[in-house]
């Protein structure tokens, strides 16, 4: 629960500005404050590109276990987002079926704007890690792990029914604080998402060399899942 609604479901909005709560009664109530959270996000942006002229690398980092995105302009924090995750939190996705949310780091492979949960990034999954985990124990053959590996060359979204599962997303919903309910992608409000998908940059930048394909600083947005 973030501060906001905790107070607009007690019907205290108007008494917080004049008696603002302590960090000590928040956590006593479950109250969690998100880093700038009542800040447009195109504003953080704006704001640090003009203070800033250094590193601009976008970066999105889902912490699992703490229903937490960060989201980053080169190291400078912008903002964080409440999220839910898949059904089977706990543990890096092996298979399709298995309900569980990957973790690694991803490309945004492609842009999904009518997409069944309000808007979509489609992720780059399976990753090569992925992928040859999945060779060793027999999940795909080798052709498989060929057409994987030359979509990550091109910084493309990999092929679908894989044996590994496909369209890992971040995506809307408007379940705010519902348990975890995906079945492997991660889920903010509709109001969230419209500001990360705006943010986010599909594929790799132009000196992205397909023999180097694994540096992860070469995507426009790297998206990092963590456990």
């Amino acid at each position: 629960m973030n501060r906001r609604d905790f107070l607009k479901g007690l019907g205290m909005s108007f008494l917080a500005a004049a008696n603002p709560i302590t960090l000590s009664e928040a956590s006593a109530n479950g109250i969690r404050f998100y880093h700038n959270e009542d800040i447009p996000l195109s504003d953080l942006v704006q704001s640090t590109k003009d203070k800033d002229n250094g590193n601009q690398e976008k970066k999105i980092v889902i912490h699992k276990n703490q229903h937490l995105m960060e989201v980053y302009l080169g190291n400078h924090l912008l903002k964080e987002y409440e999220v839910s995750i898949s059904q089977k939190p706990i543990g890096d996705k092996i298979k399709e079926g298995d309900k569980k949310t990957p973790t690694g780091t991803f490309y945004v492979a492609r842009k999904n704007p009518n997409s069944s949960f309000h808007k979509a990034l489609v992720l780059g999954y399976p990753t090569m890690k992925h992928a040859k985990e999945g060779l060793f124990y027999d999940l795909i053959d080798q052709e498989t792990y060929q057409r994987i590996e030359e979509s990550a060359k091109r910084c493309k979204e990999p092929p679908r029914n894989t044996g590994l599962g496909n369209l890992i997303e971040i995506h809307g919903g408007d379940k705010p604080g519902s348990p975890d309910w995906t079945w492997g992608c991660v889920a903010i409000s509709n109001k969230a998402m419209d500001e990360v998908y705006s943010f986010a940059e599909v594929g790799c930048t132009a000196d992205f060399d397909s023999d180097n394909y694994l540096d992860s600083s070469k995507y426009k947005t790297a998206v990092i899942i963590k456990r």
